[in-house]
């Protein structure tokens, strides 16, 4: 049997007065994402500096744009969170590796990048 993982590591830089409204709001959203139904958050949220979106064994990265959105938003944030993310198998098992990134942008929905889907798009036109 073998493990999967997705691993990530972002910051969502803020200023001292932007963490300070921000905290009530990714608060209010990680509640929200509770109610929904989800076994337990898959997104941990520390407050230094900014946000700072991680997990010790596997993220959501749908969570950590949920948040975001709703903080840049919220705060009428105009620059881009970038995130991205590795998958991972604890084991060398065929195609179980691959990652991705989004972009987040106040009041536009979420761009997703993910590696496969790139090299899918590149080996169809050539």
């Amino acid at each position: 049997m073998a493990n999967n993982y997705c691993e990530s590591s972002s910051k969502l830089k803020l200023t001292h007065e932007q963490l300070t409204k921000a905290i009530p709001i990714v608060e209010k959203v990680m509640a929200e994402i509770e109610k929904e139904g989800h076994i337990g958050l898959g997104v941990v949220v520390e407050y230094e500096d900014g946000l700072w979106f991680y997990n010790e064994e596997s993220i959501v990265p749908e969570q950590v744009v949920q948040i975001a959105q709703a903080v840049l938003d919220g705060l009428e944030i105009d620059e881009p969170f970038v995130f991205s993310w590795c998958f991972r198998c604890d084991k060398p098992r065929l195609d179980e590796f691959g990652g991705g990134a989004c972009v987040v942008r106040r009041g536009k929905p979420a761009f997703w990048v993910d590696a496969t889907s790139i090299a899918l798009e590149h080996a169809a036109k050539n």
